[in-house]
């Protein structure tokens, strides 16, 4: 993931472009098994165009490394409710007038998804 993808993301930029002042931002979801190391918030950092609103979602990267990296990036970190999650908002995108990105998802249980369906 996001190894060799700047390419695919610029040009799925540009497509949405179509949509000019309708596009808020892109939120970029990444499944818990996809574990932090700096390689790879490297890799993501270095893919994505920091002109577009980007929003990255984990359930397992809250630190101050990501935050930081974010931040220099213009990144928009997901602060998202959830099982053993952090109940705090974490701002990174000062660019964007202090926007947050926040999911819903609830405290007591994560929402089923059945792949079949």
């Amino acid at each position: 993931m996001f190894k060799g993808t700047k390419t695919l993301v610029n040009d799925f930029g540009s497509i949405a472009d179509i949509l000019v002042d309708r596009v808020g931002c892109f939120l970029f979801q990444l499944p818990p098994s996809y574990r932090h190391t700096k390689i790879r918030l490297n890799n993501i950092v270095s893919q994505l165009d920091p002109a577009r609103r980007n929003v990255m979602e984990f359930r397992l990267w809250w630190n101050e490394e990501v935050y930081g990296a974010f931040r220099e990036a213009r990144i928009i970190f997901c602060s998202c409710s959830g099982l053993r999650l952090p109940d705090v908002l974490i701002r990174t995108a000062v660019k964007y007038a202090d926007e947050v990105y926040v999911r819903l998802h609830g405290p007591k249980r994560w929402p089923r998804h059945d792949p079949k369906e």
